[in-house]
Order: structure tokens, then sequence, then C-alpha cells
């Protein structure tokens, strides 16, 4: 029996200003059990930890990645897909600045 109506903003977002959604654009993440078309909910005001799955801006798009942290500050962002030839992104000089935009918190997915 209905109780009531199930607002998945009450579940989902703890800071509405500072999420976000978007859809998954590609395959790179399977193993960490993200598909394509998969529906994100980013939360931009979360710091981001070392394992953590975030979005990135590097500056001519955005991606999903296994963010890395190393003792020496060092810094990696890592595809999870064994299947396919998908690129990590490891920062080689001052020229490379990366954005991390936000802390993936849930995904959604389609079963039909």
């Amino acid at each position: 029996y209905a109780t009531g109506y199930l607002d998945f903003n009450e579940f989902l977002v703890t800071n509405p200003a500072a999420t976000i959604s978007v859809y998954c654009g590609g395959e790179s993440m399977a193993d960490a059990g993200i598909a394509k078309d998969d529906l994100l909910i980013i939360d931009r005001s979360v710091t981001p930890v070392h394992r953590d799955i975030v979005m990135a801006d590097l500056g001519n798009e955005f991606t999903i990645k296994r963010l890395h942290k190393f003792a020496d500050g060092r810094i990696e962002l890592r595809s999870e897909n064994a299947n396919g030839d998908y690129p990590n992104f490891i920062p080689t000089n001052d020229d490379d600045t990366w954005v991390i935009v936000g802390v993936l918190t849930f995904i959604i997915k389609d079963f039909r």
C-alpha cells in the first residue's frame, strides 16, 4: 500500500544549490558500474578524496573518472574499463589544468 509519495530530492540531494545531474556519455567507467546514459548525481560541495569518482573539467571536455591522490601531491584521473582502451589523465606540467567539478554521489540506471 502506498503511504505517500517518494521525493527523490530527499534521498539524492543534500545540497540543492551545489547538486547537478548529468548523463554519462561513454563506457570508460563500466567496471565501476557506470554505463553510457546512466544519470549521475554530482555534488559540487563535496571535497574529493582519494578513490572518489569525480566529474572533471579538462578544459575542452568533461569526464567522469576515479581520482587518485598520492602522498607526494600527484593526482591522476583513471578510467575503469578493462574491455577497452580508455585514457587516464595525468597532468604533465603547469599548462595542464584540471578542475574537479564535483563528486559522484548517486547513479540512476534505466533497466528497460
